[in-house]
């Protein structure tokens, strides 16, 4: 884009905000209290740049012929020259170029606000000393083993296990970062952070956390505006608040959050625009590189080999070489169990089971919705069925079972899920006509079963009920125990969770918890 950047005056490529110089140049709305002379800001109404001021700009900069005018301009106007993409008609300065939350509000935003409650922010230590917000080391150091001893209570669906971030906040990559906030901040910080803080960072994660979404609407747009500019401006007033000796965390990637909807509504979902795929790609091609003295033609020659292997298929001497491929394999039931009328397979390991008189009214009582038989006697039942240790999801990811999970000490918990039944709202009112309601349940996987009835195989999970979940007013949902064994469809299983073990109680870890209502009966 060719713009100046950070490090100076007009460091923003949305807006024609002008930093403060102290030392560095910084991006607050506010200026210091006791300053003169300097401009404020309304952050929720910015001076934003357009495409015809940038073209403006650079004809006056092509103008000039003098250096030093030549930089005035461009200290004034936070350009240094013309780019090489402004010659092309579809592109338009500055909304063609999106911003990059995996950089700005991963690697950036999170980690300077967890360096905040570290009391390390500041470069000079009496600036970090006496902050309400600083949490000291004793804290810390449990918010660290609540981290690593609960690493295998957390499901492989949800990524990799947490480090403790105590130790290890400075290695940390973008994808822990999200992590930390989406899914173990606020339930760590919790009555650990003061409430006011608190419940600003909690602005900031439930912005992140609709930014994340596939599809965004345009009040999806508009509730993250909202988020991110109250977010902005606590931060601002509790971290800045206008004291000139706290003015360094005023930084640019704190004032671009108010800029995000801009660029969401020019270049669409942030997942369209974030750097993740382009960092894979990175990670993939550094280990092609196995010559010092010429590396990129090293990569260009390995990636060309690795295309020409892919393009063999296509080629008629492929077919003589390779035999075609053979009719997909076919498994005994006793290993993978599929059927026409499930997405959902079962998989080894498997056993006979005799149903217990408990277990067999559990599956009466879910039969029921499809089949009239409130008034079969329990006897008349099948007794016995098959179960399975695994379930490959219509999504393509296994669950396990409670059953299965033998190496306890290591073993990362598979087993812990959420399930979204259709229930009757007026189930309690016999005279009332039915309305079905989606309800989210957590549970435990014990085991999936395999059970035929009217000749017709009925694929469940027998599933431990957690006691009544709460959601707190920043979203984060506890329960304090586990309840009542049920059978329930399997087709009802929609991912796995993580039970996080905090104290008297359990919180759940929901990378995709949505604003789905929780079952509280």
């Amino acid at each position: 884009m060719c713009f100046t950047g950070h490090n100076s005056y007009k460091g923003c490529r949305y807006c024609n905000i002008k930093g403060i110089c102290v030392k560095h140049v910084y991006f607050p709305t506010i200026p210091p209290i006791g300053s003169n002379n300097l401009m404020s800001y309304d952050a929720n109404n910015l001076p934003l740049r357009s495409h015809e001021e940038y073209e403006k700009m650079i004809r006056n900069l092509n103008c000039i012929t003098t250096q030093q005018a030549i930089e005035s301009l461009q200290r004034n106007y936070g350009i240094k020259n013309q780019s090489i993409l402004y010659d092309l008609p579809s592109i338009k300065f500055p909304y063609s170029f999106a911003l990059d939350i995996m950089h700005l509000m991963f690697e950036n935003v999170a980690k300077y606000m967890v360096k905040h409650w570290f009391g390390v922010f500041f470069k000079n230590v009496g600036e970090n000393s006496n902050k309400p917000y600083i949490l000291n080391k004793t804290i810390w150091t449990e918010i660290g083993n609540l981290m690593h001893t609960a690493r295998k209570m957390i499901p492989s669906y949800l990524g990799r296990p947490p480090r403790n971030i105590t130790l290890y906040y400075n290695s940390y990559k973008a994808e822990e970062w999200m992590a930390w906030i989406i899914m173990y901040s606020l339930p760590l910080l919790k009555d650990k952070l003061p409430i006011k803080y608190y419940e600003g960072w909690a602005l900031f994660v439930k912005a992140v956390r609709l930014c994340k979404k596939l599809c965004l609407f345009e009040e999806d747009i508009s509730e993250i505006k909202i988020l991110l500019l109250n977010f902005y401006k606590h931060y601002e007033k509790e971290y800045y608040g206008g004291i000139k000796e706290n003015i360094s965390a005023m930084k640019l990637c704190f004032h671009y959050l108010l800029h995000v909807t801009d660029s969401i509504r020019n270049t669409g979902p942030c997942w369209a625009t974030w750097q993740f795929p382009m960092e894979r790609i990175c990670g993939m091609l550094i280990p092609l590189a196995k010559s010092r003295l010429h590396p990129y033609k090293n990569i260009i020659n390995n990636v060309y080999l690795m295309e020409l292997f892919n393009h063999l298929p296509y080629h008629e001497i492929y077919q003589h070489v390779f035999l075609s491929k053979s009719s997909p394999k076919q498994y005994a039931q006793h290993l993978i169990y599929t059927d026409e009328y499930y997405f959902e397979e079962f998989y080894f390991p498997t056993k006979k089971h005799i149903l217990s008189q408990i277990q067999l009214k559990k599956i009466k009582e879910n039969l029921s919705t499809s089949y009239n038989i409130t008034d079969l006697n329990l006897n008349s039942l099948p007794k016995e069925g098959i179960m399975y240790g695994r379930m490959l999801t219509k999504n393509k990811y296994f669950i396990g079972s409670k059953w299965i999970n033998k190496n306890n000490d290591w073993a990362r918990i598979n087993h812990t899920v959420k399930v979204q039944i259709e229930v009757d709202k007026w189930a309690n009112f016999k005279y009332r006509e039915s309305e079905f309601v989606t309800k989210t349940f957590y549970g435990i996987i014990e085991f999936f079963f395999l059970y035929e009835f009217n000749d017709q195989k009925e694929m469940l999970a027998y599933i431990q009920w957690t006691k009544p979940v709460t959601e707190d007013n920043v979203g984060v949902l506890l329960f304090s125990g586990f309840s009542y064994y049920d059978f329930i469809r399997v087709s009802a299983i929609d991912c796995c969770v993580g039970f996080f073990p905090l104290g008297n109680k359990y919180c759940i870890i929901d990378r995709d918890k949505d604003i789905a209502e929780i079952s509280k009966d």
